[in-house]
């Protein structure tokens, strides 16, 4: 008897199995190369150098890289060409992508990461972090689940699914051990990297047994509902004013008013998928709301389902009423001139929310407090 698969499992992306060895091995020359050249940069940006430490800098900069190349002809790569490492890396497989920005102090910064693109989903993912400098977290401090990039329409955005990947591969590390010891409960996540060789198979045929597969299948049926661009200004009040409860019930009202509810509950009703997805959300993004909340719908039958949703919209009513007042408040912060509203403050110094903190006025302080008490009553 064949085992039937879960709808769910059908029509993933090609080439989700993880990341092919030969492939590691062809980039480690590149990753050595960002490596050392994040070292010395990073040490001339804290401690200051001297002249020959920037003619090191630009050698690391023009010298060759061995790489594979299908073109002999074809120009070396390095760092300094960035359209011709580009080309390489697309040569030698097509999720890997390079950007490049300019520091504030003019020099190069670079983040190699790879991506797969979701049909169903509305965001290509970013599974896996190979090189990430240390300016691209000082962009969005706030928030880093969205990474900007060009494409040949514009501006897009990724969603940044790689900073769950640790866990991730702690699942699937846990979920093979204990098939291979012939057990069928789900473990917690261990936080361990998923152990090389070949994937055992499932008793059912129903678990996603690849880090991959399992970070593409969270960001199609969770993420890309939970988590929204439109998020930003809450995330960054939620982070400026200690908003824990308010950050984690903004995410579950996105996810109940933006998902298809009966279409997740069937997810959610798979027995061992459901708590990876929770292991996920609980260790991965600290929101154990978002978590009970899928783990809770499996349970709800149809008639249940159309109430929870008629509860997130009022709720979202309810709170965008109090987010809205907090927005506007004047006389926030100490030490400023003027009477700018909140959320002018906040796109202003965006990229500053530490030194904000500090000169929070009693008046802001008790406003966020009010919104923070509102989302943790309802959480309860």
């Amino acid at each position: 008897m064949i085992a039937s698969t879960p709808l769910w499992r059908y029509a993933l992306p090609d080439s989700t199995a993880d990341f092919d060895r030969t492939v590691r091995e062809a980039l480690r020359p590149l990753l050595l190369r960002l490596a050392e050249y994040e070292a010395l940069l990073t040490r001339l940006r804290s401690h200051g150098g001297k002249v020959r430490d920037l003619k090191t800098l630009t050698e690391l900069m023009v010298e060759p890289v061995p790489f594979p190349t299908h073109r002999p002809d074809a120009d070396p790569v390095c760092l300094a060409n960035v359209r011709r490492t580009r080309s390489a890396l697309a040569h030698l497989d097509w999720g890997l992508a390079l950007e490049v920005r300019t520091g504030p102090h003019g020099f190069p910064h670079h983040y190699l990461f790879r991506a797969r693109s979701d049909y169903f989903g509305r965001y290509t993912a970013i599974l896996e972090d190979l090189h990430r400098s240390a300016a691209f977290d000082e962009e969005d401090p706030a928030q880093n689940r969205f990474f900007p990039v060009t494409g040949p329409s514009g501006l897009i955005r990724l969603l940044r699914l790689s900073a769950l990947r640790p866990v991730a591969s702690g699942l699937v590390a846990s979920r093979r051990c204990r098939i291979q010891a012939g057990g069928t409960d789900f473990p917690a996540a261990t936080g361990a990297e998923a152990p090389e060789g070949p994937a055992v198979p499932s008793p059912w045929g129903g678990w996603p047994l690849e880090t991959d597969e399992l970070l593409l299948l969270a960001g199609r049926h969770i993420f890309r509902h939970a988590w929204h661009e439109d998020q930003r200004l809450a995330l960054a009040a939620a982070r400026l004013l200690d908003l824990p409860a308010f950050r984690d019930l903004v995410q579950v009202l996105y996810l109940l008013l933006g998902a298809d509810l009966s279409r997740l509950r069937g997810v959610c009703m798979d027995t061992e998928l459901c708590p990876a997805f929770a292991s996920l959300v609980e260790t991965g993004c600290g929101n154990a709301f978002l978590a009970r909340v899928l783990v809770d719908l499996s349970e709800l039958s149809s008639g249940r389902i159309e109430a929870l949703h008629s509860w997130a919209e009022s709720v979202y009513s309810d709170l965008a009423k109090e987010f809205a007042a907090l927005m506007q408040l004047r006389q926030g912060f100490v030490g400023f001139p003027g009477r700018q509203p909140l959320y002018r403050m906040l796109l202003a110094h965006y990229r500053r929310l530490d030194m904000l903190r500090s000169r929070v006025t009693p008046a802001l302080a008790e406003a966020g407090s009010r919104l923070e008490r509102l989302a943790a009553s309802v959480s309860q």
